[in-house]
């Protein structure tokens, strides 16, 4: 690339001693640089100073976009630094962007797999050729002409053809400049690229970088990834190797699957909870045993996260509690929130009959304190605030509580005392509104509502709210999909199906698929998707502690790219690195002992009750 660098009038790059240390001399290192030779980013170019030839290896020139007459025959051999001696197999004359300059230059292309593949076989790189043939052949028809509206509208459709990046990108460079294309064009066609592209098209330029990191574009980004890209999450505690893993899969084809690597590890090396899926971001919390505080917002396409400041409710301030958490988004100002109800528990099991008996809840040995403490971390500020909501008198299942978000609100499943109730326990749906930042309240049927709390687990059904209702919750038999067809009105609330599980073969349902198939956990830890018209399986290959399973759909999104306004007062967004969990620490007295016990009881009736 001498040519070039000459050619280039850009001031000369400077080295001094200091660029010198733990260099040893003399030496001859090469320089590497990226440069877009015929419409194509070109990652690694070697410029070396004692090279007399501009060379290009015959795999990335059949990735090129090149018309045949820039092709010519060469019959000047090339000496390699071992003094063999290479045929070029042509010369080609290509167009190089460097330093805002339009230069050409010529190519000798070598093969450097000197050995032919086997009969039958073909390489990765004549298989794209073959493929990309038609495109290539149609794009360079249109860099004539491409300031027409018609030829535009075209060559955006051509880019939207292929689910090739590196093609998709070509293509779309074949404009003879790139600030022609309308920015509503630009938009729509950056809009419909995987995340991972548009991380790197960021320094393409100033514009596209301040383009694709806009609240704006990443509002459309997602709209398109939902429509177009939206995908089933699994998360599982795998046993062997004991590793906690996320596995991304297409919905509707079992065999398109791959795993997203997670940075995070648990205070006592297990798996996190997950609080739930919002846009791409996935809410994870540590709180499975004893008291801790690690809160995290994860976002893997970008490889993004936000670990949430301790909560103001904590042990060493308030005693005793239990607590469950919801993660949402706030339409209204496009914000991201965390919800934290925590239900305080009499310190050392005495009861505080001060304010009246009507003010505990009878939800545990002990009873916890009415109304629970509510706290709620928005991304945009970065911290907790605690809301004085009038919070529905009931109580939720210790541990095994979980959450829905459906039309703006994060919905739980609760019981309590009813005044005139035969029951021991009545159940119903409170929900928090994340926008208003109020509480409300969903009635369930009749059938529902009189059933055993522990019975019940609380789900999303595509866009409505749904609840899986279990004849029991160990070695169950049998299981009904409940779903609320209108939101809000509880006449809508209506028996989908009913699964049959074999005489309590399985452990329990999981989720839904697009194709109405539901996913169900075995007793033993194997993933299946059950088809309930035919009551027909088919194993997943994946198998997990059952507790530790979890389904969401998942659309990649690019929320986390724009710094939430940290500049503001907004959240810390961190690259993803290791993150431990914190866990209380707790001095020797009797807050220590009310600790233990506390913590002792429920990991031992978790245990036992996750092994019937």
């Amino acid at each position: 690339m001498n040519t070039v660098c000459q050619e280039m009038d850009v001031p000369l790059i400077r080295f001094d001693k200091d660029d010198l240390l733990r260099v040893q001399t003399p030496h001859e290192d090469p320089l590497v640089i990226s440069l877009i030779v015929s419409n194509c980013l070109s990652k690694r170019v070697l410029v070396d100073p004692g090279n007399n030839a501009n060379i290009i290896n015959k795999v990335a020139f059949e990735q090129l976009i090149v018309e045949p007459k820039q092709v010519k025959p060469t019959g000047n051999p090339l000496v390699g630094f071992d003094g063999k001696r290479v045929e070029p197999i042509r010369i080609v004359e290509l167009p190089v962007y460097a330093a805002r300059r339009n230069l050409k230059e010529n190519f000798v292309i070598v093969d450097e797999h000197l050995s032919q593949p086997p009969d039958g076989k073909r390489t990765n790189s004549s298989i794209y050729s073959e493929e990309s043939d038609a495109l290539q052949k149609k794009s360079i028809a249109l860099q004539a002409s491409s300031k027409e509206a018609s030829n535009i509208k075209e060559l955006v459709n051509l880019c939207l053809m292929t689910d090739k990046d590196k093609l998709k990108y070509s293509i779309f460079l074949c404009f003879n400049d790139v600030r022609l294309l309308p920015k509503e064009v630009l938009t729509e066609i950056l809009s419909r690229l995987p995340a991972k592209s548009l991380l790197r098209f960021r320094c393409v330029s100033k514009s596209w970088l301040s383009l694709i990191t806009s609240p704006n574009f990443i509002a459309i980004h997602l709209n398109q990834s939902h429509t177009n890209n939206s995908h089933l999450l699994i998360k599982y505690y795998s046993l062997n190797p004991k590793k906690e893993r996320f596995s991304l899969r297409v919905d509707d084809n079992d065999k398109s699957f791959f795993e997203l690597k997670c940075p995070f590890k648990t205070r006592n090396n297990s798996f996190f909870r997950m609080v739930g899926i919002c846009n791409g971001l996935i809410c994870l919390s540590d709180d499975h045993f004893g008291y801790t505080y690690t809160i995290i917002i994860w976002n893997p396409a970008i490889r993004k996260c936000v670990n949430l400041p301790k909560p103001r409710v904590c042990f060493h301030t308030y005693g005793p509690y239990m607590f469950a958490l919801g993660f949402g988004f706030d339409s209204r100002t496009n914000d991201y929130k965390v919800v934290r109800i925590a239900y305080l528990q009499h310190r050392m099991g005495s009861w505080d009959t001060s304010a009246g008996v009507e003010s505990l809840l009878f939800g545990g040995g002990e009873g916890y304190i009415f109304p629970p403490e509510v706290e709620v971390f928005a991304l945009k500020t970065g911290s907790w605030k605690t809301i004085e909501a009038n919070v529905p008198p009931y109580n939720m299942v210790e541990y095994f509580w979980s959450s829905a978000f459906v039309n703006g609100t994060i919905h739980w499943l609760v019981y309590g005392k009813w005044e005139g109730s035969n029951q021991n326990h009545r159940g119903t749906i409170i929900g928090f509104d994340v926008g208003g930042e109020v509480f409300c309240e969903l009635n369930l049927p009749k059938k529902l509502a009189d059933d055993n709390p522990l019975n019940l687990a609380i789900a999303v059904f595509g866009d409505t709210l749904s609840v899986f209702q279990y004849d029991k919750r160990v070695k169950i038999e049998h299981c009904s999909v409940w779903v609320m067809k209108q939101y809000g009105v509880v006449e809508s609330w209506s028996k989908q199906f009913n699964v049959d599980l074999h005489g309590g073969a399985l452990g329990g349902a999981l989720g839904f698929r697009r194709n109405g198939k539901i996913l169900l956990a075995r007793r033993n830890g194997k993933v299946i998707s059950y088809d309930p018209d035919n009551r027909g399986s088919k194993s997943l290959g994946i198998c997990g502690g059952t507790d530790s399973i979890y389904v969401g759909t998942y659309a990649e999104s690019l929320a986390l790219l724009d710094g939430v306004n940290a500049a503001s007062g907004g959240a810390k967004v961190d690259s993803c690195d290791m993150v431990d969990s914190e866990e209380e620490p707790v001095s020797n007295g009797p807050d220590k002992d009310a600790l233990e016990k506390h913590s002792f009881t429920h990991l031992l009736f978790s245990s036992v009750f996750l092994r019937q």
